[in-house]
């Protein structure tokens, strides 16, 4: 009986401890340092992801202050920007509005945004629309820096073609890869003249070897949460989908993929359960240098 009792103060101090530390916004890092980022010096990203209908400030306004004191050339939102049960759009909407005609801000969707309500969908597609986020399903962009060409590639969730199904959960991964690599094939094929550098954005990075053997120099996603109920000391326990204690280069953070820099975000809001343990909410700048 004490046994369990030091197990359960110790569990609930765990619990309040980590919940403590991920109250605050956080600003991480990154250097994009490979053999054609030195053309894009000083290029700088801002990476957002998985709101999940979570406010920052008085309608966004804290969460727009911290990407705007960034200095950004673009903001990428990697998806799930609303939650598939809240039936809310005004946190992704506010922070649309908050950015407009600040910096050019572009977004794919994420699983959440499939899984969602009609109207829900509606209102932060209207919203994107009217304050100028560049919507990428399956669609690129082309950016110019410092007279450099950069091509951006948006890729939409694999459900948003899949749907809803009643598989098991292996054989939906293998239905939404065999998704993503037609997806990755069609958009490709559609290239025309040649760009200085790639930029892929996923909400789901499961599926980077196939990115990364179609050429892009960079793949942003998010998706993973970092876990969501981190343990100390960086720990991500649960990885994307179903896995436990994924590799490194699958945990938040920036990885290399050969030739390929892989950046995923561990988000901003909450899946499922509104609590978040030793991983913060967090924006992520990435400088290329």
């Amino acid at each position: 009986m004490y046994l369990l009792m030091v197990f359960i103060v110790v569990l609930v101090l765990y619990f309040g401890v980590g919940i403590l530390a991920s109250r605050k916004l956080k600003v991480r890092k990154y250097k994009i340092a490979d053999e054609k980022s030195a053309m894009l010096k000083g290029l700088k990203i801002v990476l957002l992801s998985d709101l999940h209908g979570r406010i920052i400030g008085e309608k966004q306004q804290e969460l727009a202050d911290r990407i705007m004191e960034q200095s950004p050339d673009l903001v990428v939102f990697a998806g799930d920007m609303i939650d598939a049960y809240d039936e809310d759009a005004e946190p992704a909407s506010a922070l649309a509005a908050k950015l407009a005609g600040k910096v050019n801000a572009i977004a794919v969707r994420g699983n959440h945004f499939y899984k969602a309500d009609e109207k829900t969908k509606a209102e932060m597609e209207e919203a994107f629309d009217q304050y100028k986020v560049i919507s990428l399903k399956n669609k690129k962009t082309i950016l110019s820096y410092k007279d450099q060409s950069i091509l951006i590639d948006g890729y939409d969730d694999p459900i948003a073609k899949e749907g809803q199904t009643e598989d098991s959960k292996k054989k939906q991964l293998e239905k939404n890869r065999k998704v993503m690599a037609q997806s990755i094939k069609e958009t490709t094929a559609e290239e025309k003249g040649s760009f200085d550098y790639k930029i892929a954005v996923c909400h789901r990075p499961t599926e980077a070897d196939l990115f990364q053997n179609a050429g892009y120099n960079l793949l942003l996603s998010g998706h993973t949460h970092g876990g969501q109920f981190a343990l100390p000391f960086g720990i991500e326990p649960l990885g994307d989908e179903v896995s436990l204690f994924p590799p490194k280069n699958m945990q938040s953070g920036l990885s290399i993929h050969k030739k390929m820099s892989l950046v995923i975000t561990s988000g901003i809001g909450y899946s499922n359960i509104k609590i978040r343990t030793f991983k913060p909410p967090e924006i992520v700048v990435i400088e290329f240098e």
